[in-house]
């Protein structure tokens, strides 16, 4: 979700480990968890004339719905989201 609200900025990426026996590891996570009915979409700081929108608007909601009905695979939920040039976008919010 953090590659949807910075507009493709910041990526998101799978989480990989390699174990080390002999040295300590610490992981630290960072949840977002908006309520069911946030609007999601791109920081507004982020959208321009120069660099539109990559994301439609959307709710928590249907983000959440998309992740568990992809399997969790984000590629296939960010696809999803994602505003394709030779569409027409538009706001299902309004």
């Amino acid at each position: 979700m953090m590659e949807i609200v910075t507009n493709g900025l910041l990526h998101s990426v799978e989480h990989r480990a390699v174990t080390n026996s002999s040295a300590a590891r610490l992981s630290v996570v960072s949840v977002i968890m908006p309520e069911m009915d946030s609007r999601i979409e791109p920081a507004a700081a982020l959208v321009s004339e120069q660099e539109p929108a990559k994301f439609r608007p959307f709710l928590f909601r249907e983000f959440n719905e998309a992740y568990a009905d992809a399997g969790c695979d984000r590629e296939v939920v960010l696809h999803r989201f994602r505003i394709h040039p030779n569409l027409i976008p538009s706001d299902p919010l309004e």
